[in-house]
C-alpha cells in the first residue's frame, strides 16, 4: 500500500516526527525535560520501526497501471477562469466598501 507515493513506514515516521515535533513545542521553554523525553521517545520508537523486518517473504514486481487524465487540462483552465472572476467579485465588492459616503451639508439655522 502506498501514500502519496511513499510506503506506510515511512508515513509512520513522519506522523511520529511531526507529534514529537508539536509536543516539543506545546513544552516550550518551561518543561526541558519533557522536551527531551518526548525527543528520545521518538527516537526510540523510530529505531524499534527500522529494525522490525521489511517483508518476511521477497519482493514481488509491482506492475502499475498508468491512469492518464484527459480532462486535465479543460479542468485547469476552469479553475483559473472560477480564480479570475471571484478575484474580480472580490475587487468590486472592496471597490463599493471603500467608495467614500459624504456628509450632506446641514440647513442654516436663524437663529
Amino acid at each position: 500500500m502506498r501514500v502519496l507515493g511513499l510506503g506506510v513506514g515511512v508515513v509512520v515516521l513522519v506522523v511520529v516526527w511531526v507529534a514529537a515535533a508539536v509536543a516539543i513545542i506545546a513544552c516550550g521553554r518551561s518543561r526541558t525535560v519533557a522536551a527531551v523525553g518526548v525527543t528520545v521517545a521518538a527516537a526510540v520508537f523510530s529505531l524499534i520501526l527500522l529494525l522490525l523486518p521489511q517483508h518476511p517473504t521477497p519482493h514481488q514486481p509491482i506492475t502499475e497501471e498508468v491512469v492518464i487524465d484527459h480532462l486535465f487540462i479543460p479542468r485547469v483552465v476552469i479553475v483559473l477562469i472560477l480564480g479570475l472572476s471571484a478575484l474580480a467579485a472580490f475587487g468590486s465588492i472592496i471597490g463599493d466598501w471603500t467608495e467614500p459616503i459624504l456628509a450632506k451639508p446641514l440647513k442654516k439655522v436663524k437663529l
